[in-house]
């Protein structure tokens, strides 16, 4: 992906924030959610297309855009991947 399209949610059902990876169409390619109840943070990676540049990139911007949990526990140095 040559240009890297975020969204950020809210989400109160499952008690966090996710950043979504969009494409040109609007699509979700990706997500990174922060649960603040377990203190997880969990990757999904939708499109098995994605290059590692552009999936290190939205990582950059996920660290930076979910900042810390809630009560200002740090997030964790990695993510886990579903």
């Amino acid at each position: 992906m040559k240009n890297i399209k975020t969204q950020v949610i809210t989400d109160v059902k499952r008690d966090g924030i996710s950043i979504e990876l969009l494409d040109d169409n609007f699509d979700v390619k990706a997500e990174i959610f922060r649960y603040d109840l377990t203190h997880e943070v969990i990757a999904v990676i939708y499109d098995s297309n994605l290059d590692n540049i552009t999936l290190d990139k939205f990582y950059e911007i996920a660290r930076r855009e979910l900042q810390n949990f809630e009560d200002g526990t740090p997030l964790p140095l990695k993510f886990k991947i579903e």
